[in-house]
């Protein structure tokens, strides 16, 4: 079980490339929740020709110290594409992240995050959006 999460952290932490401003929405449909953080209303669209808007709102406990948005061309390789700033007072965040050079089509991307402890936190489900 340890070796896989090595392999697993390896490659989470391969690639990464320059991230976006957050933005606004509003949300109420909960995509994932466990004991530290809570994501609503994970949401895409294609804005252009090859160019995909996502719209979320993250609440994550004290006990969270970094948030990280990834993608991949797949389900076994994500990159982070999007450091998400967070708050400490438990408030619920909104976010809007336009990334312009998806890894594939589909695209896959989901949220990780690290607690203050500096273990790892989790992950939340995978999102998959078709580009046409």
């Amino acid at each position: 079980k340890s070796v896989l999460f090595i392999v697993l952290a390896g490659i989470f932490f391969s690639c990464s490339k320059d991230v976006a401003v957050p933005g606004n929405d509003t949300s109420t449909n909960i995509f994932f929740h466990d004991g530290n953080i809570e994501i609503s209303n994970f949401t895409g669209s294609q804005n252009g020709s090859y160019s995909v808007s996502l719209n979320f709102s993250i609440q994550a406990s004290a006990n969270v110290s970094k948030m990280e948005l990834m993608s991949g061309e797949n389900t076994n390789v994500f990159c982070t594409v999007y450091h998400i700033p967070i708050q400490a007072n438990n408030s619920i965040q909104t976010f809007s992240f336009n990334d312009s050079q998806p890894k594939g089509n589909p695209v896959f991307y989901m949220v990780r995050y690290t607690l203050k402890d500096g273990s790892f936190g989790g992950f939340s489900p995978v999102y998959t959006f078709y580009i046409k």
